[in-house]
């Protein structure tokens, strides 16, 4: 587990409000329009693809907005059904996840642990950076996993 601080960035994205099992189906429908509308416009692409969670909290049957997101350059007006995002800097505990998705799950759940166990209360986003993606249930998959903290415990000393 390793803490990062992430720099602001600009994104090139699409979002939307589901529970974990609508993640497939939203991925599957708007990857390729995605890419397809960046290449059109002519968007730098600057870095994998990112999936950003906000207020996705352990229990897989709640609501909770995903972004999709391709880290792009510059923004500019947004040409079509996609938009454009700046987000600010973001402090996280990051661990990369190796294999396939079907087990990302229990990872997300390895790194929610050392982060508790390490004294740190956790924020309300998560990233998956998707560096190396072969396919859904590749083995050679690469996805950095980063829990946003919002504090960290301090330890009580003596008195």
């Amino acid at each position: 587990m390793e803490r990062k601080q992430i720099p602001a960035r600009n994104y090139y994205y699409a979002a939307t409000e589901l529970t974990v099992a609508g993640i497939p189906a939203f991925a599957d429908k708007t990857f390729e329009p995605l890419f397809q509308s960046a290449g059109e416009n002519q968007l730098e692409i600057v870095g994998p693809t990112e999936f950003i969670y906000l207020n996705a909290g352990g229990d897989p049957t709640k609501p909770f907005r995903l972004i999709i997101g391709l880290p792009v350059r510059a923004p500019q007006s947004s040409p079509d059904a996609f938009g454009f995002l700046e987000t600010p800097p973001f402090e996280c505990l990051s661990e990369d996840f190796a294999g396939p998705m079907q087990h990302i799950g229990r990872a997300w759940y390895d790194l929610f642990r050392q982060v508790q166990d390490a004294g740190y209360l956790p924020g309300n986003q998560g990233r998956e950076v998707y560096k190396d993606w072969q396919a859904f249930d590749a083995e050679d998959n690469v996805t950095e996993l980063q829990m946003g903290i919002a504090a960290r415990k301090i330890p009580r000393g003596p008195i």
